[in-house]
């Protein structure tokens, strides 16, 4: 596993879609990512490392909206990021796709700009659920919806029945369309994207109460969207187009920002015909869902057409059916004899359902359970007895395949096969009774006893209700072998503008004995090969997190070693060694104190610097081991 974890010759990447796990070689990985990062329309590349200058600009912004009193101090303090980090860009295959293209995905757990971009969201979420009515209040488009998950479609679609039967109205003149909007995080103008946003807050801010000033969300919106930079192999970018898919206020954002492009296409489309035949229009982020009474192509063709118009960002691709159609992970069917609209399961082609093993290490209610849980969705979404059985049958065989037992999925099944589908489907209304809970999180294991019989039966305590023991599983594969950041990443380092001449220097310290051993030059070489490396950096004696070489100028042996403290307190610890004999230190102290060598032989240059963290450093100290073939670190 340790051996499979530092392996750089491939790379393993969920599918996108979650449909399994993709091994793929690292060129070819490499080779799709380059080919979107490539495009100077999207992303520039950038040659200094970008954090710090944004940390700055963050910071002078944040302290200006506090100092104007448009933010609190407890707000400013939750905004302003720990330290200057770097977001890492990957992608995730689509399987499903010919060629099989990759989704980009940003990793801005620890971006700079994190913290403004969770607060913007959960801020900017609660207007969602009010789109449907400022669609029927600002536009009178009653039958606009933006859906929340399956659920909602499901009760949707049995108030569609419900209409088409009071209306009398004849579902076989409903024409069903899909489509998707094409890369849309990525293809939103980020100045179109402030100003559309700041004009939809400063209509709508009385409805949720929203906290910010105008201006305030402008600038707040502003860091968010123009300092997205992310790191790959080692270089950074810069998105200037679009935003990233993974920071956490792309999906309210982009929601809010689609709607207020498309409403205006919907209501051009209701007056050239009428507002009668778009029965619905359902979207789901970037997914939409057409309803539309009528089965002539022109008509369709003119809503694409009105929709992609409106807006040249966003490109409306439709797919057509007169008889069923799948959206979501649903499939919808007409029902021409009942009048009426079928659900039933969509399972996309490329699913591997790679349900949780029946000997997998987790605690057996969350394995016994995985049956009752899959059963329930196959009983909301399929609205028929025979598609219900069909999926049932399915269930079944494929949990038999992951090693579940037969007895217990049929139980789990039965449990929930006389249901009510509708009570499944609506969602439990929410009470104001807010339970208090204290979690005590403890580490998994199968052969854990039930702690709070531990306490009642050894020490007669009784553990309240109100306490509950919680379990954290171990590392899994997954969490062991994917990692955000490419491998090669630790084999690439940006060099850093400097005004300082490029290469290894005195600190000019009278005082500094690092300065009586250093080599002053821009390059260094390895004294078995050869090969001549050039250093793109300006370093010194005081310059820490950087990687060095010790030459011996006798017999030209060399070490490398590496040190997040500065050059000059590395290379005491080694001359303390090499005088005092420390043998376990490092081979130093052995070799210049062998014949005929003494400390005077010691020169040393430092090779690099401009580490990200820890292992970074350490990984690139290998790279040089490997690199140079210095004797020194053989014998280590």
């Amino acid at each position: 596993l340790i051996h499979l974890q530092k392996r750089t010759d491939i790379i393993i990447r969920p599918a996108d879609k979650n449909v399994g796990i993709v091994i793929l070689e690292s060129n070819v990985y490499e080779s799709k990512v380059l080919q979107q990062l490539q495009d100077t329309e999207f992303y520039n590349k950038l040659n200094y490392i970008p954090s710090t200058q944004i940390f700055k600009r963050i910071k002078f912004e944040l302290n200006q909206l506090f100092n104007n009193k448009q933010i609190s101090f407890y707000i400013l303090k939750l905004l302003l990021p720990m330290k200057p980090t770097c977001a890492t860009f990957y992608i995730l295959p689509k399987l499903h796709k010919i060629k099989c293209p990759g989704r980009p995905i940003v990793s801005g757990i620890q971006h700079v700009t994190s913290n403004i971009s969770k607060y913007l969201e959960r801020h900017l979420t609660p207007f969602i659920s009010h789109l449907h009515q400022i669609a029927i209040d600002e536009y009178q488009i009653d039958n606009y919806i933006v859906l929340k998950d399956t659920n909602h479609l499901l009760i949707e679609i049995e108030n569609i029945n419900k209409e088409l039967n009071v209306k009398n109205l004849n579902i076989k003149n409903l024409t069903l369309i899909t489509g998707d909007i094409t890369s849309l995080y990525t293809n939103i103008d980020q100045d179109d994207g402030i100003s559309t946003l700041m004009k939809f807050i400063s209509s709508y801010t009385h409805i949720t109460n929203f906290p910010l000033s105008l201006n305030a969300f402008g600038k707040l919106l502003d860091l968010v969207l123009k300092n997205n930079v992310f790191m790959f192999k080692g270089q950074y970018y810069h998105q200037v187009k679009g935003t990233a898919m993974g920071t956490a206020l792309a999906p309210p954002y982009a929601n809010i920002y689609v709607f207020c492009k498309e409403i205006v296409a919907l209501k051009q489309f209701i007056k050239k015909y009428s507002s009668r035949l778009l029965l619905r229009f359902f979207r789901f982020l970037d997914d939409i869902f057409i309803l539309l009474l009528s089965n002539d192509i022109l008509i369709i063709n003119e809503l694409q057409h009105l929709l992609n118009s409106t807006n040249p960002n966003l490109k409306y691709t439709f797919e057509i059916s007169k008889s069923n159609i799948h959206y979501l992970d649903v499939n919808i069917i007409k029902n021409s004899t009942l009048n009426r609209l079928e659900t039933s399961l969509y399972v996309k082609p490329s699913n591997t359902f790679q349900y949780l093993q029946f000997s997998s290490s987790h605690p057996r209610h969350i394995i016994n359970n995985i049956p009752l849980s899959l059963s329930n969705r196959i009983i909301r979404i399929c609205s028929s007895t025979t598609s219900k059985w069909y999926e049932f049958f399915n269930l079944f065989t494929r949990l038999l395949s992951r090693g579940h037992n037969a007895t217990n999925i049929l139980r789990k099944i039965l449990e929930l096969e006389n249901s009510d589908r509708h009570e499944l489907i609506q969602r439990p209304k929410k009470t104001n009774k807010k339970d208090i809970h204290q979690n005590v999180i403890i580490p998994f294991h199968s052969q854990l006893p039930n702690i709070r019989l531990i306490f009642q039966n050894e020490f007669s305590m009784n553990i309240p209700e109100n306490i509950r023991f919680i379990y954290k599983c171990d590392p899994n594969l997954h969490n062991l072998l994917i990692r955000s950041r490419y491998p090669h990443s630790f084999y690439d380092i940006v060099p850093e503008p400097d005004t300082n001449p490029l290469g290894s220097y005195r600190c000019q310290n009278p005082r500094c004995i690092t300065c009586k051993h250093i080599i002053e030059q821009d390059w260094f070489m390895s004294t078995v090969t050869n090969q001549i490396f050039i250093i793109p950096y300006s370093a010194n004696c005081g310059t820490s997190n950087l990687v060095y070489l010790i030459t011996c100028t006798l017999c030209h042996s060399q070490y490398v070693g590496t040190t997040s403290q500065t050059l000059r307190n590395r290379l005491n610890h080694h001359l303390t060694a090499i005088k005092n004999k420390y043998w376990h230190d490092t081979t130093c102290p052995e070799h210049f104190n062998s014949a005929q060598h003494s400390i005077e032989h010691l020169k040393i240059i430092i090779i690099e610097k401009n580490y990200i963290n820890e292992q970074h450093r350490l990984d690139r100290e290998h790279f040089w081991i490997k690199t140079l073939r210095a004797q020194l670190n053989a014998t280590t």
